[in-house]
Parts: C-alpha cells; structure tokens; sequence
C-alpha cells in the first residue's frame, strides 16, 4: 500500500476544510498558469482542476540528456498534455475531513487511450491528532484504477479507516502491452520510453510526494501554520 510520511499540522478542520476548498490555495499547489488552467466548481462538494502541461513545464519534472533535448524534443515542441483533477469531498464530520482526487489524463487523445486510459484517485483524510488535539494529520491513501472499472466509485474502504482491504492490484500504474507497443510504433520509441512514460509516472506515481506534499506544506507555513512531518 502506498504510504506517504503524515503532515502534522498546527490547526482545525474548518480552517483546512477553507484551504482545500478555495481557488487560490488549490491553483498555487497545483502551479496554474492563469492563462491557460482552470478551476471550477461543479457543486457545493465537487470542484474540476485542469492543468496544461507543456515541454517546458516537462523540462520542470523530468531531466531529458542532450541528446533528447536537442533531437527529440524539437519535433514534439508543440506536444501539451491536458491533466484533470476532480476534488471531491467525499467524508465531513466534526471529527475527520476526506477529499477524494480522481486524476487522469484528457489530452492527447492517442495518449490517453494508448497509455493512460486510467485513473488516479488519491484520498485525503485530515483528522485531530491523538497525542494532542490542536494539530491534525494529513494522510494520503492512493489507487490507480483502469478506465470502466466501479472501483473508481469504492470509497467504502476509505471511510471506514479499512485501508488494508484495497486490492493490491490498483497499487501500481497498469499499461498494456499491446497498446504500448502501438503507441512506441506511432510516436517513437524515444518519445514514449524517454518523454511519455517518464512524465506518466511522475505526474501519476510520484505527484503527491514530490509535488503537492512539497506545495501543501510551502503555502500553510506562508500562512504562518505550523506544519511538521515524518511523526505518527
């Protein structure tokens, strides 16, 4: 199961559940270009985030060598890759908050079908912390679901605190084989293994850990919120 260390934060839920839910904290952890990404929301508990990543913005994740930069990427220039992110609140109590964020890749088509017709959905569970009830744990639990399976609507598990009974099958990112050698005979096998496959992970396998753990915790302290890590 994956496991990111818990966020210990100096606060409540109301004042996390305000952050979560506002435009301007949700577009800085997640970077927004304000020109070309947008947040709506849907209703009262469900809000879309759609982020544009370009070469350059791939260049901020990935490290390409010389030769990529200088023979590969040039014929891609143009490539942008379209991520959705649907933040759902799917749990509130006067004792824990849950967000659910259901992410998957839009745009390119031939990218989405030919090897990321999947989703990520990774919960956020923020509860008061048992040795002292003026700070609250930020714990992430995470799944990649295929496209057409009805575990994308299971958050029964999450709920109930019964993480140990998701299926270890949705514990790793799943691309067939078949298709992936399509995609390779369309695009190059420099750009898929290089470019696209690199970036598919990142966004999807290591996003939470290096990206918005990092942000997350950047833009409370900002706010002059005590925010700790790496406690039970």
């Amino acid at each position: 199961m994956y496991n990111v260390s818990p966020m210990i934060i100096k606060t409540d839920l109301q004042t996390m559940k305000k952050y979560f839910d506002s435009h301007k904290f949700i577009s800085k952890i997640y970077d927004f270009d304000n020109t070309r990404d947008t947040i709506e929301d849907i209703n009262d508990n469900k809000t879309l985030i759609i982020k544009k990543f370009n070469i350059d913005d791939l260049k901020k994740f990935i490290t390409f060598n010389d030769y990529i930069n200088n023979n590969v990427i040039p014929k891609i220039k143009d490539i942008v890759i379209e991520l959705k992110v649907e933040k759902i609140l799917i749990h509130e109590s006067n004792k824990e908050i849950i967000y659910k964020f259901v992410c998957y890749i839009d745009k390119p088509q031939y990218i989405k079908k030919l090897l990321a017709d999947q989703y990520t959905v990774y919960y956020i569970r923020i509860y008061p912390n048992k040795e002292n009830n003026d700070y609250l744990v930020l714990n992430y639990t995470r799944k990649f679901i295929p496209t057409n399976e009805l575990e994308l609507f299971n958050d029964d598990d999450i709920i109930n605190n019964n993480v140990l009974a998701i299926d270890d099958k949705y514990d790793k990112i799943q691309f067939n084989n078949a298709l992936l050698l399509t995609a390779t005979t369309f695009l190059g096998e420099e750009v898929i293994n290089d470019i696209i496959i690199p970036f598919i992970y990142t966004i999807f396998d290591e996003f939470i850990n290096k990206v918005l753990n990092k942000r997350i915790k950047t833009n409370l302290r900002k706010k002059n919120i005590e925010v700790l890590s790496n406690k039970k």
